[in-house]
């Protein structure tokens, strides 16, 4: 099996994926950044956005709604099950998810030939290999049985079932084909279209995701396993709903063709409902354990404020709307988006293994907008980072990356900075193997910034906000 090794890890790169998680859509400031805005924070009482009707009702809290982020829809990388990735992804574990913020990919070496070459042999192996690359090849001997055929064109199949190994991998001429891995505690299936729309699922081990990516643009996306439960489903037209029935949650967003979309939230002691209809009006109650707080707004501009505890009750007028932060402070309309597709799978007979890992981090999750400084709810991300590189024992890169709001020159010093800022937490976790920093700016995007149509991409700039820490295998 020693002499197929190379073989298999190189099939296992057949697959190139981006990654996807937390933060909106990248805004531009007077200084052209590229980056996301989280917010501001919660007034305690409106002053004078919404003029208030009537004073009897005392003092009209603002309260703050947390819209949580729906990640756009994007696959998971299976180039990484050669030794060195293997070894990242299970450093990183549970945060090498789509809606974490992390993502573990393979980086393809530069092409040295490409031909299949089984040197060696034995009474149990056959091979006939041709000039051009094609052939078969076949090893029943001891406990392997492996089948490999290549055509001419690089399509072909392959096939390992020896031991508890059950792996098959079909390629077509039009780059459409199946993966399936159900061998031992695996149980991972792909199906890639000539379109570029399929079907991906892993139900291995404790593990049970499911992504499908339609010909029309939309998808969906499942994971509930272990104690996760999160369900994303995306239409063609951007509208879709997101549920996280996780531990300890109960949240569900839906937003809707016509611009209207609402979020629920009855997690723990939670009891959370927001409406927001495409002409401005809406609804807001929070009926927490120590809470009693409704807001109406209708088409008008007309409100009326309601607080249950205090047993008061406010009229007011504004010309936003509920989302006129002297009303509510809430994050903007939930954007569902397909930021993938699948890529046509590779010729076998230019297959080449992993030569680096690649740790990718949202950049919205490390940083705040237009900052350089880590945020502390990175921390479980750079300690998992910083473990993975520990173990590897090698040096390292770590490149900084904006999207192409702003100017190149500021883009540039950003991602320069970024990329120092999470070298130095790196070192103060505990990491002492050499580290190279790079910025590239937008130069080197993961996912187009403009759709087809030439509009702004959001979940495209999301996906080129980030760090990479680059690992030698």
């Amino acid at each position: 099996m020693r002499r197929q090794a190379a073989v298999l890890v190189s099939m296992l790169g057949f697959l190139a994926a981006c990654s996807g998680t937390t933060s909106a859509g990248e805004a531009t400031g007077a200084t052209g950044a590229g980056d996301a805005s989280a917010g501001s924070p919660a007034p305690s009482a409106a002053t004078s956005g919404a003029t208030d009707d009537s004073s009897a009702g005392g003092e009209r809290i603002v309260p703050r709604v947390d819209v949580p982020f729906v990640p756009p829809i994007v696959l998971p990388d299976v180039s990484v099950l050669g030794t060195g990735g293997a070894q990242v992804e299970q450093s990183v574990g549970d945060l090498a998810s789509p809606t974490s913020g992390i993502d573990v990919v393979g980086a393809a070496c530069a092409a040295d030939g490409g031909s299949l070459d089984y040197q060696g042999g034995d009474d149990d192996s056959f091979f006939d290999i041709a000039t051009d690359g094609s052939g078969t090849y076949s090893d029943v001997g001891g406990d392997e049985n492996v089948s490999v055929v290549v055509e001419p064109d690089g399509s072909g199949t392959y096939s390992d079932v020896g031991g508890d190994r059950n792996l098959s991998i079909v390629v077509e001429p039009d780059g459409s084909g199946t993966y399936s891995d159900v061998g031992g505690d695996r149980n991972l299936s792909i199906v890639v279209e000539p379109d570029g729309s399929g079907t991906y699922s892993d139900a291995g081990g404790d593990r049970n995701l499911s992504i499908a990516i339609l010909p029309d643009g939309s998808g969906s996306y499942s994971d509930t396993g272990g104690d996760r439960n999160l369900g994303i489903d995306v239409l063609a037209d951007g509208s879709g709903t997101f549920t996280d029935l996780g531990t300890d949650k109960n949240v569900t967003v839906t937003a809707l063709p016509d611009g209207s979309w609402s979020i629920t939230d009855v997690s723990l002691d939670k009891n959370l409902s927001l409406t927001v209809l495409a002409d401005g009006s809406g609804t807001f109650t929070d009926n927490g354990p120590d809470t009693s707080l409704s807001i109406d707004v209708d088409s008008n501009g007309q409100g009326t404020y309601v607080d249950g505890e205090a047993g008061t009750s406010s009229t007011f007028t504004t010309e936003i709307g509920i989302l006129d932060p002297e009303v509510l402070i809430a994050g903007p309309r939930p954007v569902f988006a397909v930021a993938d597709r699948f890529p046509p799978l590779d010729r076998l007979g230019k297959l080449q293994p992993p030569c680096a890992t690649v740790i990718r981090m949202d950049g919205d999750v490390l940083f705040d907008f237009d900052s350089d400084q880590l945020r502390p709810e990175a921390a479980p991300v750079v300690e998992a980072v910083a473990k993975a590189v520990i173990e590897s024992g090698k040096p390292i890169e770590v490149h900084g990356h904006t999207d192409s709001k702003g100017s190149d020159d500021y883009n540039q010093d950003l991602s320069q900075r970024r990329a120092e800022s999470f070298k130095a937490a790196l070192v103060a976790q505990g990491v002492t193997s050499e580290i190279t920093t790079t910025g590239f700016g937008e130069t080197r995007p993961a996912a187009p910034n403009e759709k087809a149509d030439g509009t702004d991409d959001p979940a495209g700039r999301q996906l080129n906000r980030r760090v990479e820490v680059v690992i030698p295998e």
